[in-house]
């Protein structure tokens, strides 16, 4: 006989709780045995047997390298409920698993465990769950590679170090490394308020960075990608967020392409701070009084460069300009705040304004 013991299955699954009982079978090591007798996570096996087990549809294997098991969804779909996961070893990959009564969590830093196709509607999934949500810590690290996984709030991430590979995720407030950092690949995900690098306070111990590849990504609600006493700082390319890529006491100065920062402040605008934007900018679109502009009159500076972009009044910088502008516009936008500054302000030092537009439709170029 052989035994599957919980140090061979570091998932800590209870074999029970995946539907399997004596006389399954499992597949091993593309090999078949029968399940003798389940014990917690122990499963003990005989040398004969095929795998047939269609009520839960899984297979487990262990990796030719290792004695790590994998819990793949045979379909390849989401089609396995369990009652929740809590990941505790690298090497790992899982598929298609849902969780029914608590989160799906992953130890501190497991840089090489995938997930892929799993659902867990709970908040503080995908995560370590070492720190209580909304707080940061930054040596608790969520890595490995999440593909098409979809969790509540609080999850991928929060309050941590975000530096994994995310694919078609999608989460809900402060994910994506939200309230702490999201320093990893991040491809065509969705999150909610707070996310990727954000957060909605302004509280000194979030530190709030965006230091990742961001890829078509998404905040459908607000103060994301890197806000409040943060900085936006990674490469931005076709993502979309409102109030959102660097926002008060923070810094804007990474690469920014053919992103959307709708609402004010975005693209390091600010109210009630001096605001400083020294990213590149191109084709990108942003609200009243964003990429470098203070509502305030508070000294708000462009230092960077932006090519082909638009935004509200009050932007570019509301009293100085030390940067490059080239083929911008500045149009009249709608918003409670009042965009009064129509026009871009004077050039200092090496600033430039090349053939823009403002929002008397003036063409601009000093």
């Amino acid at each position: 006989m052989s035994t599957l013991s919980s140090k061979f299955a570091p998932s800590y699954f209870n074999f029970s709780d995946l539907g399997y009982k004596a006389g399954d079978s499992i597949y091993v090591n593309n090999n078949s045995y029968n399940i003798v007798s389940i014990s917690g996570h122990e499963a003990t096996l005989d040398s004969h047997g095929s795998f047939q087990n269609p009520s839960i549809f899984t297979k487990v294997l262990v990796q030719p390298s290792s004695s790590y098991i994998d819990f793949l969804s045979i379909s390849g779909q989401t089609d396995v409920i369990v009652n929740s996961i809590h990941l505790r070893n690298d090497n790992i990959s899982i598929k298609g698993f849902e969780c029914s009564t608590s989160a799906f969590t992953v130890a501190n830093n497991l840089p090489n465990v995938v997930i892929e196709k799993c659902i867990s509607n709970f908040d503080g999934s995908f995560r370590t769950h070492i720190q209580p949500p909304y707080t940061y810590n930054a040596n608790t690290i969520t890595s490995g590679t999440f593909i098409d996984c979809l969790a509540n709030g609080v999850s991928f991430g929060n309050g941590e170090k975000c530096v994994g590979t995310f694919i078609r995720c999608t989460g809900g407030q402060y994910s994506f490394g939200g309230g702490g950092s999201a320093d990893g690949v991040f491809i065509d995900c969705v999150g909610d308020t707070a996310s990727f690098g954000g957060t909605n306070t302004g509280l000194s111990n979030y530190t709030c960075t965006a230091t990742g590849y961001f890829l078509r990504c998404k905040s459908i609600g607000s103060k994301s990608f890197g806000v409040t006493a943060g900085s936006s700082i990674g490469t931005f390319v076709g993502s979309i967020g409102s109030k959102s890529f660097g926002v008060a006491a923070g810094y804007s100065i990474g690469t920014f392409i053919e992103c959307i920062g709708s609402g004010v402040f975005s693209f390091m605008g600010s109210q009630n701070s001096a605001s400083i934007c020294r990213g590149n900018f191109y084709r990108c679109q942003g609200g009243l009084y964003s990429f470098g502009g203070n509502y305030n009159g508070l000294a708000g500076t462009f230092d960077g460069k932006a090519t082909q972009c638009i935004s509200g009044q009050g932007s570019f910088g509301s009293t100085v300009i030390t940067g490059k502008l080239i083929n911008c516009i500045m149009e009249v936008q709608d918003d409670p705040i009042d965009g009064t500054n129509v026009t871009f302000p004077n050039c200092t030092g090496t600033g430039k304004i090349v053939n823009c537009i403002d929002a008397t439709y003036a063409v601009i170029t000093k």
